[in-house]
């Protein structure tokens, strides 16, 4: 299955599980926080914050990994109670999007995912034991989501040349790309039955035949895929990985690496190296920054007026 389609099929289950280990059942289902009487669950959640949370746990441990994965949380929660009020606006609107547009946009996806019918489509689906009905809803809800911050967009108007220019020489810095690890993990949870044998024997894997990283990586994360965890800055890397990649090298794996609840193995799949901003090269992306910038700020006025008039619960 392609990756494009797994990440499709994942954010539409909400099946997920972090690093820290798989989410029974019961945890999957429990309530986070209400809007008008309508649940948001970690099942919700997870569907958005999957990746975020494997990278925290690259780059933080013990106390601060969990406070780093409820702030995580947190902000996704908001971010669901404000679409769900987005979308609870527009259907007080006289304009709809059209069960047409709908099913041409899930021709569209079916195609971006390498199908090429309705039918195989759906049977993909089905042998993941993904609801198409759900996915359809879904598909809708986003694309209301995305109507109405268009709608804002449009209000707001598009950033001038002088706006982008200055924008570029108060910004040179963060614009820069900046150098960063991009990284697969395998680990190896200490409760695993026969943890010291299994260790042992991955390492010996590892070292005798390398190529199959991804194959043990599927088989013992809870990430799934790969385990690629993506990329994150030397300086925001956790101690435990930064003293093993302090001679990166492409393609080599380091571990096992010590870790407070088992051992993990790095693979540096590319370093990145820091670049300057350029302003021919990046007025494209300020525009797009300054355009979000100002729809933001247009959001966040009208999300405001929309949560005083809702009824609004958190539950952690």
């Amino acid at each position: 299955m392609g990756k494009k389609f797994f990440l499709l099929l994942f954010f539409l289950s909400g099946v997920a599980a972090w690093c820290g280990g798989a989410v029974n059942e019961s945890e999957m289902n429990s309530v986070l926080a209400s809007v008008n009487g309508e649940a948001i669950s970690l099942k919700d959640v997870l569907t958005l914050t999957r990746q975020q949370e494997y990278l925290a746990y690259a780059a933080f441990s013990g106390d601060k990994l969990t406070a780093e994965i409820k702030r995580i949380r947190k902000k996704a929660v908001d971010e669901l109670i404000d679409r769900k009020l987005l979308v609870a606006e527009y259907h007080k609107q006289s304009f709809r999007i059209s069960g047409r547009d709908i099913e041409h946009e899930i021709d569209q996806t079916a195609l971006r995912m390498g199908c090429r019918s309705r039918g195989e489509f759906r049977a993909k689906m089905a042998a993941e034991n993904v609801d198409y009905e759900l996915f359809r809803k879904e598909l809708e809800s986003r694309m209301i989501h995305i109507y109405m911050l268009q709608r804002l967009s449009a209000i707001e108007g598009t950033p001038t040349p002088k706006e982008v220019y200055e924008y570029f020489q108060a910004h040179k810095d963060e614009l820069a790309v900046r150098e960063s690890y991009e990284l697969a993990m395998l680990k190896l949870d200490k409760n695993k039955a026969g943890f010291d044998a299994e260790a042992s024997r991955i390492s010996g894997i590892l070292d005798n035949a390398p190529e199959r990283f991804p194959e043990l990586a599927v088989e013992f994360n809870s990430l799934g895929k790969d385990g690629r965890i993506g990329a994150v800055e030397p300086g925001k890397i956790r101690v435990e990985f930064a003293a093993v990649l302090k001679e990166p090298v492409e393609g080599k794996i380091y571990g096992p690496v010590t870790l407070d609840d088992g051992v993990a193995w790095i693979k540096l799949l590319k370093h990145n190296k820091a670049v300057d901003a350029d302003f021919a090269g990046m007025q494209e992306k300020i525009m797009k920054i300054l355009e979000k910038e100002k729809r933001d700020k247009a959001l966040a006025v009208y999300i405001a007026e929309l949560r005083q008039n809702a009824v609004l619960e958190y539950f952690f």
